[in-house]
Formats: C-alpha cells, structure tokens, sequence
C-alpha cells in the first residue's frame, strides 16, 4: 500500500518528507511494490531523503517471508499482458465459433431442402454447436474475470472505489454486467488519474474513450439480445429463408466488427495499465 510517506518520496517532496517523519509515521512500512520509505527513496536517489530517514532509525528490512514477496512491476506488466493474450486469444476462438456456426447456418438455409427439412437441420446444428459455444464461453468469462482482477490489482486501495474481486465478479452477473463495464472500465481509468494525480503525474489516461466503448459493448449486447428474441419467436413460423439469410450475414459482419473493435480497447487497456504500472513504481523513462 502506497503511504503518505511513499507518496511524498516518490514526488521529491522534502518538506512533506520531513512534516510526516515529524509526526512519527511507520518507518517500516512497505508500498505495493515491497520497498520500505528507505527502500524507494535508495531507488530514485533522493539523497537528502535518505539522509533523513536515516536520522530517523529507517534500515533496510529484510523482505517479507518467503511466499508472500510482491511481485516487481516487469513480472505485473508481464501478467497483465498474459492475462490480456488469454482475453483475446479466447474471444476470437468464441467469435469464430459463432462465424462457423452462421455459415453453415447459411449453407442450409440456401439448399434445395424444403423448408420443415430445414428447421430440422437448423435445429440440430444449434444443439451441436452448443456443446461449442459453452466450453468456449466459459474459457473466455473465465479469462475475463481475471483479466479485469489483475487490471484492478494496480490500482491503490486508496483511490480505488472498489475491489479486485468485486470488480471482476460483478462484471460476470448477467444483465448487471451491462451497467457494471462501465465501473469496472471505465471506473479504473478514473481512479488510475486519481493516483496519477496524487503522485504529481501529469499523464492523465483517456477516460472518454473506454466510456465510449463501453456504450458500443451495450448497444451490441441490447441488439444481440433483442435479435435472439426474434429469431426465437419465428423459429417455428413459415419465415422466408432469404429473410434469415440476411440476419446471418449481418450476424457475421458485426462479430468481425466488433471483435476487432474489442480487441483493440483491450491491447489500449493493457498499454494504459503497463504505463501506469511504471510511473506509480517510479520507472518511467
């Protein structure tokens, strides 16, 4: 957990330093990236720091029991862009299933099968690749639960307005989910410029375009959802296959759309967190 004192030493600010050593706080305190008040000001060499920390009793402490040491931020930035590939990689497998599944869709209803011949095919097709689309829908949530847990773990419990594991759990609840994006999304950004902020930083992360994202991920989802009861409703009814052709096709186009959309606003996430990764562990170059 970033201190005050942290905070104070990671912005140069000898003055703060020197009022926070004044009321007496914990010298032995360790930031999110395990470095004591001592620690971090050796590492950005703020050499009248030290010395005053020194003055003060501050040592370097031995690091917390094996097990329990963080993880430096090259081994954070590389897991947030693990978790970011198994995101990705996962959402173009499910996204392919569903293209898969609306050409072959498409290939019945064009045939010179007549009509109840082709529900029947359509129908089985769809219980076929259900045992497709589950396992590759529970990879990919799966995925995304941690990816948004790991996005969450950088943010300071200081600035953040929720938790890792809220933000993450609640991005899975049905429905909630929709209105919860733009917490877990868009809420990260916000409190990722808090910090930034707080540490003197004058990079300020784009906060509008995840929002904007969010809105084309909830008209997608309410078109999507509300296309489903449609075709639900005239499944059994004598439709013209031409009719159900055509929302195939456009089926298709908007998840390749919409896919390559979203994978780009998660490799702009990734970027975003990776820089914010450096610049709260004093690192930017």
């Amino acid at each position: 957990m970033n201190t005050p004192l942290h905070i104070a030493i990671r912005n140069g600010n000898i003055e703060i330093v020197k009022a926070l050593l004044a009321d007496g706080c914990n010298l032995g305190e360790r930031d999110a990236d395990g470095l004591t008040p001592l620690d971090l000001a050796t590492k950005l060499n703020h050499d009248e720091i030290v010395r005053l920390l020194l003055d003060r009793g501050a040592g370097h402490l031995p690091p917390p029991p094996t097990g329990t040491i963080p993880l430096s931020p090259q081994q954070r930035k590389k897991r947030i862009s693990s978790w970011t590939l198994f995101v990705i990689i996962t959402l173009g497998v499910l996204t392919l299933v569903g293209i898969a599944h609306s050409l072959i869709t498409i290939g019945i209803l064009t045939s010179d099968m007549d009509h109840r011949s082709k529900h029947i095919n359509t129908t089985v097709l769809d219980m076929v690749f259900l045992f497709f689309f589950v396992p590759a829908i529970a990879a990919y949530l799966s995925c995304y639960f941690f990816y948004i847990y790991r996005l969450w773990e950088e943010v300071p419990r200081e600035f953040a307005q929720t938790t890792p594991g809220m933000a993450a759990g609640l991005s899975l609840v049905p429905f909630f989910s929709w209105y919860w994006m733009f917490v877990a999304l868009g809420g990260l950004y916000q409190d990722m410029n808090k910090a930034m902020e707080s540490y003197g930083r004058e990079k300020r992360f784009n906060v509008t375009l995840i929002i904007l994202a969010c809105i084309v991920w909830l008209v997608d989802y309410f078109i999507t959802f509300m296309l489903a009861m449609v075709l639900a409703a005239v499944a059994h009814m004598n439709i013209e296959s031409p009719f159900l052709v055509f929302i195939n096709v456009v089926g298709i186009v908007g998840e390749i759309l919409l896919c390559i959309f979203t994978l780009v606003i998660f490799w702009i996430i990734r970027k975003n967190v990776r820089e914010f990764v450096d610049m709260k562990s004093g690192d930017e170059k």
